[in-house]
Order: C-alpha cells, then structure tokens, then sequence
C-alpha cells in the first residue's frame, strides 16, 4: 500500500540565536514560576492541615513524651517486666 500526501514534512527552518536565547529565558522563567507555585501550594496545604487539627509541629508531640501503659501486676516477675 501506498501512502497518499507522500513522506515525511520537510524539517522547520533554522532559528536564529536571539531567538533561542528568548525561548530558553522563557522556559527559565516558567520553571521558577513553577517552583514557586508548588512551593505556595505546599504552605497552604500545610497550613489547612494544621489548621483542622491545631496548631501543633510535628516535633512537639515527641517532646511531650508519652504516658506509656499500665502493665498488670500480676504478668510482671522480678527479673524483667513483660507479658
């Protein structure tokens, strides 16, 4: 079978070096806008997390320590603690 319109496009002409240098400053400026964004994104999603479930830092709660468990007398021996 033969393919109708024959082959393949002819290839774009050559771009000047203003012009890639434009595009390339173009590309920078869209990644930093890009960092940026993600980076406001990541504070507000902290913040309303943080703000459903108090104020508290992930640290803080190590801090406090635990208030651990009562073991029951009778499964404790006099060598070691435990079950």
């Amino acid at each position: 079978m033969c393919s109708i319109g024959g082959g393949s496009p002819p290839p774009p002409p050559p771009e000047s070096e203003e012009s890639k240098q434009r595009r390339k400053q173009m590309r920078d400026n869209e990644q930093q806008d890009r960092e940026v964004q993600k980076e406001e994104d990541l504070q507000r999603r902290i913040a309303s997390f943080y703000g459903t479930r108090g104020r508290n830092s992930l640290l803080s709660a190590a801090a406090r320590g635990g208030s651990g468990f009562k073991l029951d007398s009778s499964l404790m021996s006099k060598d070691k603690l435990g079950a």
